[in-house]
């Protein structure tokens, strides 16, 4: 198994020097414990504080729903509280909330529960703060919204932000304050960059990821102009927006993970009256960690400054993006005259709390943990404000691709080849050559694999699935796929979904040295918990792949691995040393369950929780590693254990196949 160090290292020895991304897209902290003072659990899973495993769980729960106490709510709320009394001698108090903007801009999992809600808390707590001091808080959003027009957008979401912490006066109509420190400063902020490339940032670009598509020989002349002109015309630069889920304060106290703070969390249903999905949706299985250290400093001085950074600058610093945007007010202000909307800035400079708060982070007096994030932007001879996601999202493509066509041709060896060599140090250290990019930016995604890919005992691991599909309701995307299938026999067609497969070979080399070390079947192997199988969407809970693809996928890479087992012995091992459960049927009232956690455990003594997906994604994504023996067994204890054997289904041979066969990009 892999130490967290040698994690950081694999990470390190891509970014290139100088290490632009340390401290930004990863990074390890060594004076941490996990949890909060005193004796807060390290874990909080939703939507019961553990994984609900009758009716009874869920009749119990819901008499909690709209009283502001949920677990996650209580959860959220002790980091901030706890985490003030570490920093009360801050002059700057940071506030930061992160997540991802659901689509109807609802914040009643902030204000519900009246004087039990987090934003009565905060509210609280800033009382206490010096009238010389300066609280800020800074709430980021990502979107998946096409925002066409920045202030009918805002007009959407400002009456729900509003409602944290203004009231309505006596005429019914005016807002008043419930904070009245004249310090304190409210910042809200939504990233979802989109960029049109100039002709020279093309002319740099193209030839990037010509190379990329070469190298995995994806693609024909034919091929390749279908592909650029998808890419630049509609998904590279339209497909990223934040997606952590972070809460922290003074760099004291943080949780991190996969929650949203939606009202699905806390038992409402997220769907307006009227609408078809409404009696259907579910309650979600998520989870959030917390610790306490310079973790959070590294979360609000790397991760969440970078955001805030950008979201500052001014217009002719990322000219092209019309969708990201932030909003400013003191949080003492009134409206300016009667029936006026309270008096939002559009201009103001964001604090940063690397500026303002002088953080030394300790070497000692706790365990180490690393952060690991995807995000950054572009260098190199044309530097843009950008997450360089498109790479990473260009280097599946390439490999979706190529590989089925070399699946269907029997070429084995030719596919581990395609995959290492589309991820391996050199093809790192040629795209900062060509384009100033570093890799580290992936250090999220790069962390997962080379944990998995070391594991000599069990991978635990759970997520909504493991298969997506980029931009699958654009046009051009679409005449993409039909551009590669053209004049392909239909075992090397490709299907428009994008697998991981740099993740796949590492389940197959796990898979093989299981084989080799003789290990029993019964109690080693990769464990994969996912959610229901049906076709909602992109966007849905739903996994759109049956176990029977994912096995598939497996065999031809053991056999590349392997050139001497036939496919029915890849098939054999596939079946000993993976399984893979779906999530229960429907519960109580509820409608069907779904499962978000972002979580892996390799060997029983390495987690990951954070907010980075299976299935391949092009999202900013934080996260945190930590090999604490009683964090660990505790995950497997009160999570892992219950979710696998009183909860998750196994799902019979086959019985998949005839559903998912509906399912199509097209």
């Amino acid at each position: 198994m892999p130490t967290i160090k040698d994690i950081y290292n694999t990470i390190k020895n891509g970014d290139g020097l100088p290490e632009r991304f340390h401290g930004l897209a990863y990074g390890i902290t060594l004076n941490d414990s996990v949890g909060l003072p005193d004796g807060f659990p390290f874990l909080t899973v939703s939507p019961f504080g553990h994984v609900p495993t009758s009716d009874a769980d869920y009749a119990e729960a819901v008499s909690k729903y709209g009283e502001g106490v949920m677990p996650i709510q209580n959860t959220f709320k002790k980091v901030l509280t706890e985490g003030y009394k570490l920093s009360q001698d801050q002059t700057t108090l940071f506030i930061d909330i992160a997540d991802l903007d659901d689509d109807f801009g609802n914040t009643v999992f902030l204000t519900e529960g009246g004087n039990n809600s987090i934003a009565h808390s905060i509210i609280e707590l800033i009382k206490h703060v010096p009238d010389n001091f300066t609280p800020v808080i800074r709430f980021l959003r990502g979107t998946h919204q096409s925002v066409i027009d920045v202030e009918k957008f805002w007009e959407t979401r400002r009456l729900g932000i509003e409602a944290m912490f203004w009231e309505k006066a006596a005429n019914g109509k005016d807002l008043v304050p419930l904070i009245k420190h004249a310090n304190a400063e409210f910042h809200v902020g939504y990233y979802s960059p989109n960029m049109v490339l100039t002709t020279d940032q093309q002319s740099v670009y193209k030839p990037l990821i010509k190379f990329i598509g070469n190298l995995a020989s994806a693609w024909s002349p034919e091929e390749a102009d279908a592909t650029l002109d998808t890419i630049f015309k509609n998904l590279a630069f339209s497909a990223s927006w934040n997606h952590g889920k972070i809460v922290a304060i003074g760099g004291k106290t943080m949780m991190t993970g996969g929650i949203n703070y939606w009202p699905d969390y806390i038992g409402h249903d997220n769907v307006p009256p009227g609408h078809p999905e409404r009696s259907t949706r579910g309650r979600i299985i998520d989870m959030q960690a917390t610790v306490t250290g310079d973790a959070a400093a590294s979360a609000q001085g790397g991760y969440l400054d970078y955001f805030w950074n950008y979201l500052s600058l001014p217009k002719s610093g990322r000219p092209s993006d019309h969708r990201s945007f932030h909003k400013s007010i003191k949080l003492s202000a009134n409206p300016p005259a009667p029936d006026q909307p309270l008096p939002w800035s559009p201009s103001t400079q964001v604090p940063l709390f690397k500026t303002a708060v002088k953080h030394t982070p300790r070497t000692t007096g706790g365990i180490p943990i690393l952060s690991v994030a995807r995000v950054g932007d572009w260098g190199g001879p044309t530097v843009a404000a950008y997450p360089p996601q498109a790479i990473d999202a260009l280097r599946d493509l390439a490999l979706n691709k190529k590989i089925p066509a070399l699946v269907g041709a029997g070429k084995f060896a030719e596919i581990i080849t395609s995959i290492k060599e589309a991820s391996d140090d050199s093809f790192k250290a040629r795209l900062l050559n060509l384009a100033g990019y570093s890799p580290a930016t992936w250090a999220s995604d790069t962390a997962r694999i080379s944990a998995i890919r070391s594991a000599k005992s069990t991978v635990y691991t759970s997520g909504q699935m493991l298969v997506g599909a980029l931009q699958r309701s654009d046009d051009s995307y679409k005449e993409m796929v039909r551009t590669t299938n053209k004049d392909k026999p239909n075992a090397q067609w490709w299907d428009g979904f994008l697998w991981p497969y740099d993740l796949l070979l590492a389940f197959a080399t796990v898979i093989l040295r299981l084989r080799d070390t003789k290990k029993d079947a019964a109690s080693h192997g990769i464990r994969i918990v996912l959610g229901n199988i049906g076709d909602k969407g992109p966007g849905s809970w739903d996994d759109e792949r049956s176990v029977g693809d994912v096995r598939s996928k497996i065999v031809p890479l053991l056999r590349g691995l392997d050139t001497k087992l036939t496919d029915a012995e890849a098939a054999a091992l596939v079946g000993s040393y993976l399984e893979i459960r779906r999530i229960g049927k429907p519960w109580g009232a509820g409608g069907p369950n779904s499962i978000h956690t972002k979580t892996i455990c390799v060997d029983e003594e390495l987690l990951y929780v954070g907010s980075d997906n299976l299935y391949p994604s092009y999202n900013e994504e934080h996260g945190i590693w930590v090999d604490d023996k009683p964090a660990v067994q505790g995950w497997i204890k009160d999570y892992w254990n219950v979710l696998w054997v009183k909860y998750a289904k196994v799902v019979k041979e086959g019985s998949e196949d005839l559903k998912v066969s509906q399912f199509s990009v097209l």
